[in-house]
């Protein structure tokens, strides 16, 4: 086996198939890393690797509630069954290594023990995906229920069968057939080979330089270059291994009576572009995955607003729809659905997210000021005031345009100097003691319009001596 062979079977594994130096340089399919083994490939690529894990410890931050018909938070026994799905797994633990099942095969099987058929499982387990087959009946469209499209679920390590009923299994990407999903790296086989062989290339650059240069002679006459005589070359290299080094206490400096040249023959790492080759094949893992580039290091580094910025969006784009179809797979298959029940993931406790909420709350803080005060000074009627809020429109009755006609008509006289006249006149009287405080406050409900607080809080009680 050749140099070149050695490194290529370093790079690719025993499986790779020796090429001659001719072929190399003719050819024009790439060497590819083996997808066979998604798992392999998974904990072979540290970019991969760093994405799907990534992806997994965002969604496993989940709080799981359970909302009734109406959207209100209940509590409910399911908790429980999610706060410790297993004996060995947490919530955390669970959810994590679902994603990471989903983002490595693109299909999750999720087994539930159950005791009795219309009872909460004991204990819920992800099935390890790659070790999954899925045995179909071979019918599909005229079926009307899982039964009838598919056989079983097998754990083929073990021949361990599982029904339809049994197993909950979640795939993407698997436009072109119905029964499992295609994973996203057999789409990615390009870039992450090419990142695999640009980290290769460089370890092996810097642990395999060889010869760092060349010492060669200089000499010319009049039929060209002159070579270095057998004793004369021999004695430099002697000189050369003997003399110098990186040692602080030797020379750095040739002293001959030859004539040489140097030719260096180590080659910049910069000038090969393994750190650009490497970014840009790093993005596209990043936008298949629906991840933003600034939650992870580089070398152009990221403010710390570009990364609070990254992971919201990263937490809106991909993060929360799939934990909600999660969820809403898992409402069905534990029968939830059925008591108008619905399992959620809340990601709003966290951080980044708790800013946007807080920003929401103060737009829309200003924006019912805004209104409140338009409707006050009787710019705007009810009706508007609640269609700019997205509120329903009221029924339009007789009655409410009656009301809707006292309330502008009560708006109005607020602002006239006869209806703050009037006011001023109802605190003298309460202050003469010609008016009690009660009366008076009614007087400024029901012809005002006022509410109660603000209604009394306008009676002063100041005693006019």
């Amino acid at each position: 086996m050749n140099i070149f062979q050695g490194l290529m079977s370093r790079w690719f594994g025993q499986s790779f198939t020796p090429l001659t130096y001719n072929q190399l340089i003719g050819t024009k399919t790439p060497v590819l890393i083996d997808t066979g083994n998604l798992m392999q490939v998974y904990q072979s690529v540290p970019h991969l690797r760093a994405v799907i894990d990534k992806k997994a410890e965002m969604m496993s931050n989940m709080e799981v509630k359970v909302l009734d018909e109406f959207g209100n938070e209940i509590q409910h026994p399911v908790l429980n069954l999610f706060a410790k799905p297993n004996p060995i797994q947490s919530t955390e633990k669970f959810i994590s290594q679902y994603s990471t099942m989903m983002n490595i095969y693109a299909n999750a099987f999720i087994y539930k023990n159950q005791g009795l058929p219309n009872s909460l499982p004991l204990t819920m387990w992800n099935l390890p995906s790659g070790d999954m087959q899925v045995n179909n009946t071979g019918k599909l469209f005229n079926q009307l229920t899982i039964d009838g499209i598919i056989e079983s679920y097998e754990l083929v390590s073990v021949s361990q069968t599982f029904t339809p009923s049994q197993v909950l299994h979640i795939s993407t990407g698997d436009v072109n057939q119905y029964y499992i999903g295609q994973s996203k790296i057999h789409t990615l086989t390009l870039p992450i080979s090419n990142i695999l062989a640009s980290l290769k290339s460089r370890n092996i650059l810097i642990t395999e330089r060889g010869a760092i240069g060349i010492l060669s002679s200089a000499s010319k006459d009049s039929d060209g270059g002159v070579p270095l005589g057998r004793e004369e070359r021999e004695r430099i290299e002697r000189q050369y291994q003997r003399d110098r080094g990186l040692d602080s206490t030797k020379g750095h400096v040739v002293v001959t009576n030859s004539a040489l040249s140097w030719q260096p023959m180590t080659i910049p790492v910069r000038d090969l572009m393994l750190f650009e080759e490497i970014e840009d094949d790093f993005s596209a893992i990043l936008s298949a995955y629906g991840v933003s580039r600034d939650i992870f290091p580089s070398t152009k580094g990221a403010t710390f607003e570009n990364q609070k910025e990254a992971l919201k969006t990263t937490y809106q784009n991909t993060i929360q729809p799939e934990a909600d179809g999660l969820m809403n797979s898992l409402t069905s298959f534990l029968g939830l659905n059925k008591e108008g029940l619905k399992l959620v993931a809340d990601y709003s406790w966290l951080p980044c997210m708790k800013e946007d909420e807080k920003r929401i709350q103060e737009i829309e803080t200003a924006k019912v000021t805004a209104l409140h005060q338009q409707f006050t000074d009787g710019a705007i009627t009810i009706d508007e005031y609640r269609n700019e809020l997205g509120l329903m429109q009221r029924e339009a009755t007789i009655d409410n345009s009656q009301e809707d006609k006292v309330i502008n008509a009560q708006v109005s006289l607020r602002g006239t100097v006869g209806g703050v006249t009037g006011i001023l006149d109802i605190n003298t009287s309460v202050a003469n003691g010609t008016l009690d405080k009660t009366t008076a406050t009614n007087i400024l409900i029901n012809i005002y319009g006022f509410d109660q607080a603000t209604a009394s809080s306008m009676i002063t009680n100041i005693t006019i001596g």
